[in-house]
């Protein structure tokens, strides 16, 4: 018989509920979330973790926030009509070689920090979704282990993009061979537009890969994990495309309407109030036409990125909780740890998700 033990908060969102009056933690079962409880479970596990969650978000995104800061005056000078007849492309002291060495330092930056902005959350929700006790240094420490793993899965999904991608390019060329000029250009526009989406389709594949990395286990080197772990994806995610496309336009309206709900009003309240202290009156007319000084440029940047960090981490819940769902749903992980449940001693549930994950 199963035997009941607390389960951590938030953990009854992925359990099954029974007719008469009992709650979800009391009956102690996993079962596929549908899309309704799939969505209000990431929110819960969202709301639980929220403080946690935002600050280390924040964390991440601080350096390139200062750097934007630093160089706001740059936007400041190229939105002003008349910097052109300057004649002059870049504000004194900045060369281009020092603004692509910036961008050169931002992709650098976020190659860096892109496997805890995908893992950590996903993490998160996974602990949490098997009613085990889950920290944020954990979540990061797990992350820092399997740093390569993260790169090396989400590299190989790159390989496969830019082969798409080279199609086309290669149709080109047949543009240097006379007489050929007007259909290789055609067929390689046509090619693109195809390509672009199968792109668009393979990246809805891939939506539950942050989820495998976190929970995963196969055996053997780097590639071999990396193609497991991308091979498994793929498989949860045939037959399943258009409940993953509907949950993830869903969650991007809901983080655009919390996003555009969280901040549109502030950057209204800034740009009057700073219309009001540089000129003097508020006007549709004058904030049309009005160029922003440096501060309000600046405060700008602030609000725009802490709009960013209060709805992301929302994103890559729900792609943590397709994963769980997909796997309930196509390989019955839900009943096998239903029977876990019931072993003597009860095993670690990480340990029964992260079986047979090898392919």
């Amino acid at each position: 018989m199963l035997e009941y033990c607390d389960p951590a908060p938030g953990a009854d969102i992925a359990m099954e509920q029974i007719p008469r009056a009992e709650s979800a933690a009391e009956t102690g079962r996993y079962s596929p979330l549908d899309l309704g409880t799939l969505l209000t479970g990431s929110f819960g596990v969202y709301k639980q973790h929220f403080g946690m969650l935002v600050a280390f978000f924040a964390l991440l995104n601080l350096p390139p926030l200062l750097v934007m800061l630093y160089y706001a005056f740059v936007v400041e000078r190229l939105q002003n009509p008349q910097w052109w007849t300057t004649g002059m492309a870049l504000p004194p002291g900045v060369g281009w070689t020092e603004l692509a060495l910036v961008g050169l330092g931002f992709l650098v930056y976020y190659l860096l920090i892109y496997p805890f902005i995908l893992i950590v959350p996903a993490r998160l929700a996974g602990k949490t979704l098997m009613a085990r006790e889950v920290t944020l240094k954990e979540s990061i420490d797990y992350t820092r282990r399997h740093w390569w793993d993260t790169q090396s899965a989400y590299a190989l999904f790159g390989g496969i993009v830019i082969a798409l991608y080279l199609l086309p390019l290669i149709v080109s060329m047949l543009a240097l061979v006379p007489g050929m000029e007007m259909g290789a250009i055609t067929a390689s526009f046509v090619m693109l537009l195809f390509v672009s989406l199968a792109f668009i389709y393979l990246l809805f594949r891939v939506v539950p890969l942050s989820g495998a990395v976190a929970f995963d286990r196969p055996a053997g080197n780097m590639y071999h994990r990396a193609r497991s772990r991308l091979t498994h994806t793929f498989r949860l995610t045939r037959g399943n495309f258009w409940h993953v496309f509907l949950v993830m336009v869903i969650t991007w309206i809901l983080m655009s309407v919390a996003r555009y709900v969280l901040v549109q009003p502030l950057i209204w309240i800034l740009m009057l109030l700073g219309l009001w202290l540089d000129q003097g009156e508020v006007s549709f007319w004058s904030i049309g036409m009005w160029q922003p000084p440096l501060w309000v440029l600046s405060v700008q940047m602030v609000l725009q990125t802490l709009g960013t960090v209060l709805v992301v981490p929302f994103e890559y819940i729900v792609a943590a909780m397709l994963y769980f769902d997909l796997r309930f749903k196509s390989e019955g992980l839900d009943l096998t740890l239903n029977l876990a449940r019931m072993s003597e001693p009860e095993p670690d549930p990480e340990e029964v998700v992260g079986e047979n994950t090898s392919f």
